[in-house]
């Protein structure tokens, strides 16, 4: 982890979760962002609860719900990602 510090540090994340239940392993990735000293944005964290009851056999997105939310969190995090400075 030691590696990861500076190739994350003070840099915004996005954090998408799309699991079964997926709680704990969403906040065990966040703690683990926060470690390597990545500021994870709030607006751009999405947990997708019983992900595999929303895709069908062939791909499709069956529930238009967590499909709307993350396309939402990725404009929000392409409105952070717009305020960073490259320099």
């Amino acid at each position: 982890m030691d590696g990861l510090h500076g190739e994350f540090s003070n840099k915004p994340v996005a954090l998408i979760t799309a699991s079964t239940s997926g709680k704990k392993g969403h906040q065990a990735l966040l703690d683990v962002l926060k470690v390597v000293g990545a500021v994870p944005a709030s607006e751009s964290q999405l947990l997708i609860p019983f992900a595999q009851t929303k895709i069908d056999r062939a791909n499709g997105v069956t529930d238009a719900v967590p499909l709307q939310q993350l396309k939402q969190h990725v404009d929000n995090f392409c409105s952070v990602m717009d305020g960073v400075s490259t320099s």
